[in-house]
């Protein structure tokens, strides 16, 4: 009767079925006197850092942007929100819709009209000014 694995002479456990286990631990034998002990981060090779052509995409800066806009305490002005928020609203929604607003509802107004300046621009466009108007104002305010 077996009483467990039996263990063959590279160190993997051969059960009674011939079937091999891997060992949980990689063991290295090592010349004797050598007292550098090998780990998993020795025998594994490092991953590759990513190449310079493997660069993020527009889109994936884009949204990249809106993340830290998002969570950003940085106090721009009036005028340099709406700047971003109609590039904002051009590369998610495209051309501004509905009528404009009255003149006394201010905030939808400005935004309507802020909006409507783009109207036209391609949405890859708007992106990458969106991207390059957060950047100037991250410059201006040391964000």
């Amino acid at each position: 009767m077996n009483n467990g694995p039996v263990i063959d002479k590279d160190g993997l456990a051969v059960q009674s079925t011939g079937v091999v286990d891997i060992p949980t631990k990689p063991t290295v034998v090592l010349p004797p006197g050598n007292e550098l002990e090998k780990t998993t981060k020795d025998i594994v090779p490092p991953i590759p850092p990513v190449q310079e052509n493997e660069k993020k995409t527009l889109e994936e800066q884009f949204f990249e942007i809106v993340d830290w806009v998002k969570t950003s305490s940085m106090s721009p002005t009036n005028e340099e929100k709406l700047l971003c928020y109609s590039y904002y609203k051009q590369a998610t929604e495209g051309d501004v819709t509905g009528s404009q607003p009255w003149a006394i509802q201010v905030t939808a107004r400005a935004k309507w009209d802020a909006w409507n300046k783009v109207k036209g621009m391609d949405k890859k466009e708007a992106m990458q000014k969106y991207i390059e108007e957060v950047n100037i104002q991250r410059k201006k305010y040391g964000c």
